[in-house]
């Protein structure tokens, strides 16, 4: 049997991207955004496959900000009875063997890419962002008083999603003013987060006035970094690095 007829009775959809050789797209989401799946499998020789993702689904996992590191990446490839397929040293899901071995194949390659999403929640970062997001909502309580700062403000999105930020500053207008603070990560910015703070703050451009949304960023010892991340961050929302000595009552006034 044909490579394109084992891909054809999985019933998953797939197309051709050269001679014997096939992007398949399954109906399983990789994430909220709702990537799907996909992977190409290949007849290299006849009676044999070869399959790969390319490394898609690791660049899916790292704008969500999880990095594969050989420890996780050891521990997908022992996923319960995946047998046909691994995760190669550079985050490639690849496969290859006889054509009787594809049908499992495609199915193990799947069960890895789920296997890795399924530790989503556990493998994004949390603690440095989490204990940076404490400090500054922390300092702004204090200064700008308790009554004024609040944790999780959600607010309706022009796309019709509902956006998260992890602090709101009423002002004195009596607008929410939308705050989204930035750690590094070991010493450094990760700009998988930068690329979702932007996301976030350009999604609620057309309801929120720019000075209603802030960006408040750790300072980074590499300037030419923090000039990079500043004036990138500088196209959605104001940008400020974060001092223990600034006083924050004349910016939100």
């Amino acid at each position: 049997m044909k490579c394109a007829d084992i891909i054809r009775n999985s019933g998953f959809a797939f197309s051709p991207v050269g001679e014997n050789a096939y992007r398949v797209v399954a109906p399983f989401s990789l994430g909220s955004d709702g990537q799907l799946a996909s992977f190409y499998v290949a007849e290299p020789s006849p009676n044999t496959y070869y399959i790969t993702d390319a490394g898609e689904t690791m660049m899916v996992a790292e704008h969500l900000g999880i990095r594969l590191n050989k420890r996780r990446i050891d521990i997908l490839n022992h996923t319960y009875s995946v047998t046909q397929a691994k995760i190669d040293g550079d985050g490639c899901i690849t496969s290859s063997g006889n054509i009787d071995d594809l049908s499992d194949a495609i199915w193990d390659s799947i069960k890895l890419m789920m296997a890795l999403f399924f530790k989503k929640e556990e493998w994004k970062p949390k603690f440095a962002q989490e204990k940076f997001r404490s400090v500054v909502f922390k300092e702004l309580s204090s200064q700008l008083g308790a009554e004024r700062v609040v944790r999780k403000a959600r607010v309706k999105a022009a796309s019709g999603n509902t956006v998260e930020f992890p602090i709101a500053v009423q002002g004195d207008n009596r607008n929410m003013i939308y705050v989204n603070p930035l750690a590094l990560e070991n010493g450094k910015f990760n700009w998988a987060m930068v690329y979702q703070l932007h996301g976030k703050f350009s999604d609620v451009q057309s309801i929120s006035e720019i000075a209603n949304r802030v960006s408040i960023i750790e300072i980074c010892d590499d300037k030419k970094e923090l000039g990079k991340v500043t004036n990138f961050l500088r196209q959605s929302s104001l940008v400020r690095t974060f001092n223990a000595q600034t006083d924050w009552k004349p910016f939100f006034a």
